[in-house]
């Protein structure tokens, strides 16, 4: 039965040559659905009839081959869809992995905000008195610090052009002491004094030597350090150092129990032709030390001014000695000595009085005038003595502009955390010194401030 079956397929028919009406070698026309289901009982048709059942009997079990379907362009299109590869929804899922750890390393190490504010502030015109006086805590007085430097000096030869003939005493300095007893002992103006070479020196004033004193069990002599001069002048009056006694005490108790001895040589002494330089020169180079030896004191005292506090140029007090500018003994070298004393304010409590003085009303909240240092400051009057400064009297002139303070620290502080949106506006609101306020917060779509306060930046601005 099987065989005839095959026969059936395979053969042709031998009733009449006609060929069958669809031959096997002719593409088969099918719909989508029928390519998928198959022909499985189909039998291939034999090339002729001298093949043997065994040369195309193994072509039974083969598998239909894929044959295009005769379809319109849009419908294979719709039928032929390739899948999605493999590799590239992995790439898909890379990319989506990716801009994730981006957008926190973003958020993480580039996140910030930025606040902009613009105090309370006010420009006002200022002219008023007002004393200032060491730590004053008085109402109405501004209180002030001083800046003492001890005395400098600035040191200069000039040429000489001038021959002048001149008369000079030596001099020294030297110590008297008192081995008589416990009471003082005054001396006049000229007392002499007799060197071991018999050369005759004066005080050029009145003196008193103390008496002897007991320290620890010990008695100490009574001593006093004085300048002599030599009797005459003359370069016979110069001397090394040397000991002296008091000849208006010879045949006295006294002569021996007083007694001096030479601290510095005894020089100077000279009689004669020199050369010095002229009054004009010796003038200018006094003026020339002093404007030099101001600005290094200047220097110096405002580099000691402490954060916070401000030295206005005219309460800067320079003393300098003139007296001993010129040496006459060496006229040629000029030395100019002088000292600082100068008054310096603390900015906040000078703005305050400020202030003060020119806003109505002023509920006395914390501001600062941010250009103290264009607004001038001189006192009322000559300082006559600097070094014992008290109360000095100031005259203060300018347009002064007043600009409330706002702790920058704290606002950070109250910031950090809050949202950008009613939080921000709640922070706002509690300070009264933030006239208006705007922030950017980095990266764009963080809806919160920087929990960090650090990461927080206060700018500020007067307009």
């Amino acid at each position: 039965m099987t065989r005839r079956i095959i026969q059936d397929v395979v053969f042709p028919s031998k009733r009449g040559t006609q060929s069958p009406k669809q031959s096997f070698s002719e593409p088969i026309s099918i719909t989508p659905h029928e390519e998928i289901l198959g022909e499985p009982n189909q039998a291939p048709v034999l090339e002729n009839n001298t093949q043997k059942p065994q040369d195309f009997l193994p072509q039974l079990i083969k598998k239909p081959e894929h044959r295009e379907p005769n379809l319109p362009a849009w419908a294979r299109n719709t039928v032929n869809t390739p899948t999605k590869s493999p590799r590239m929804v992995l790439w898909v899922l890379a990319a989506i992995v990716f801009l994730g750890m981006l957008g926190v390393i973003l958020s993480t190490f580039f996140s910030g905000a930025t606040v902009k504010i613009v105090p309370l502030n006010k420009t006002v015109s200022l002219n008023t008195d007002f004393i200032a006086r060491e730590n004053a805590t008085e109402k109405g007085i501004v209180s002030y610090q001083k800046i003492p430097l001890p005395v400098e000096e600035k040191s200069e030869d000039i040429p000489v052009t001038l021959e002048k003939k001149i008369t000079r005493k030596a001099s020294g300095k030297i110590k008297i002491f008192n081995e008589y007893s416990t009471a003082s002992q005054r001396l006049i103006k000229n007392t002499r004094f007799e060197s071991a070479s018999g050369k005759i020196y004066r005080i050029d004033n009145s003196i008193v030597i103390p008496g002897m004193s007991t320290l620890q069990g010990k008695t100490i002599a009574g001593s006093i350090e004085v300048t002599v001069y030599g009797d005459a002048p003359g370069e016979e009056y110069n001397s090394s150092a040397t000991d002296f006694t008091i000849p208006g005490f010879k045949g006295d108790p006294r002569y021996t129990k007083f007694y001096a001895r030479s601290q510095t040589p005894l020089e100077g002494g000279f009689s004669g032709t020199i050369k010095v330089p002229s009054p004009e020169d010796q003038k200018s180079a006094v003026d020339r030390l002093k404007e030099s030896l101001r600005a290094d004191l200047i220097k110096k005292a405002r580099a000691q001014i402490p954060e916070g506090f401000i030295l206005y140029d005219n309460a800067i007090f320079v003393v300098f000695n003139d007296l001993e500018a010129i040496n006459t003994q060496n006229p040629a070298h000029i030395t100019v000595k002088g000292s600082l004393y100068g008054v310096m304010f603390d900015k906040s409590m000078l703005s305050k009085f400020i202030a003060e003085k020119t806003i109505n009303p002023y509920d006395g909240s914390p501001v600062l005038v941010r250009n103290l240092a264009d607004i001038e400051l001189k006192p009322k009057g000559e300082v006559l003595d600097p070094a014992n400064l008290k109360d000095v009297s100031f005259t203060i002139s300018g347009d002064a502009s007043v600009v409330w303070n706002v702790d920058a620290e704290k606002l950070k502080s109250e910031l950090a955390g809050v949202s950008k949106g009613d939080g921000f506006k709640n922070v706002i609101i509690k300070y009264p010194a933030i006239w208006k306020a705007e922030a950017v917060v980095r990266p764009f779509w963080k809806m919160n401030f920087p929990q960090n306060p650090e990461k927080i930046t206060i700018e500020e601005a007067l307009k």
